[in-house]
């Protein structure tokens, strides 16, 4: 079915007069005149529709191998949701709020990032946020050292997601803050199998998978069209202009972002699996 569902007039001043922080005018230093950025053209979260259809497929394969993944919000606007076990996450618990509009744990975080969106999307603005995403059953020994690492492939996959500004494992840039006493994941044997105590590596040490849950963060930075007056300039005039950005825009994407971490993982580890 072709899509009716389009308002082009909204995106014409923008062939003109590029967005602050949108690949409007990196595109054309890139491409010139020659590419259509109506909707945002290849730089438009729109795009990673077809990548979650493969990573939905991908999914299901990795499900028959007993190999689950989700995935929840973490972070909006500097609200967290509650600490979880990285050792023992609860996958149960996650896949029931991924159908959530807000797919959090903690129901009072929730209304806060309800709350907060409502006020947000009323003055014009926007927020960033994290995506955490969760693998169980992740089989041990996957990845290679250096540039083939297993957080250099997920990386891959995750910087071509527009508005992704980093990507980290476990607890990512709080182990700066800590000890290497706090920090290490002591080993334990655990009905003959080989485990750490904890999981604050998430899964992966040296680039390659222990078999301890995989949990990786997606961080994204702030829907850049806004409706808040900013200053920009005309490419064609040379000169400073205000521009006001109309149309629909989300006040926070990471909130659209769990299916395409997910799809992250899955096609990474289906990569893999298959070498």
């Amino acid at each position: 079915m072709k899509n009716e569902n389009y308002k082009s007039k909204d995106y014409e001043n923008l062939n003109d007069i590029p967005r602050p922080s949108h690949a409007d005018y990196t595109s054309f230093i890139k491409y010139g005149n020659e590419m259509d950025m109506n909707g945002g053209g290849p730089f438009s979260g729109r795009l990673t529709a077809p990548f979650c259809l493969a990573g939905g497929i991908a999914k299901q394969i990795l499900e028959e191998k007993d190999i689950k993944i989700s995935s929840r919000i973490k972070n909006i606007g500097g609200i967290e949701d509650k600490n979880i076990d990285f050792a023992n996450p609860p996958m149960d618990k996650l896949e029931k709020i991924s159908q959530k509009e807000i797919p959090v744990l903690d129901e009072k975080k929730e209304k806060e990032i309800r709350n907060l969106l409502e006020k947000v999307k009323k003055d014009g603005d926007s927020i960033g946020g994290i995506c955490q995403v969760f693998g169980e059953n992740i089989p041990k020994g996957l990845g290679d050292p250096l540039f083939d690492s297993f957080e250099a492939k997920i990386s891959y996959l995750s910087y071509g997601i527009p508005a992704v500004r980093a990507v980290s494992f476990g607890l990512g840039l709080d182990a700066m803050k800590m000890k290497g006493s706090q920090h290490n994941d002591q080993f334990e044997i655990k009905n003959g199998h080989v485990k750490t105590i904890t999981n604050n590596a998430g899964g992966v040490v040296g680039g390659i998978t222990n078999g301890m849950p995989v949990v990786f963060d997606l961080i994204f930075k702030p829907t850049p069209s806004i409706s808040i007056c900013q200053k920009s300039f005309s490419i064609k005039e040379k000169k400073e202009k205000i521009l006001q950005i109309k149309g629909r825009h989300d006040p926070c994407l990471a909130l659209r972002t769990p299916p395409i971490g997910e799809s992250i993982l899955a096609l990474t580890l289906l990569d893999l699996l298959n070498e």
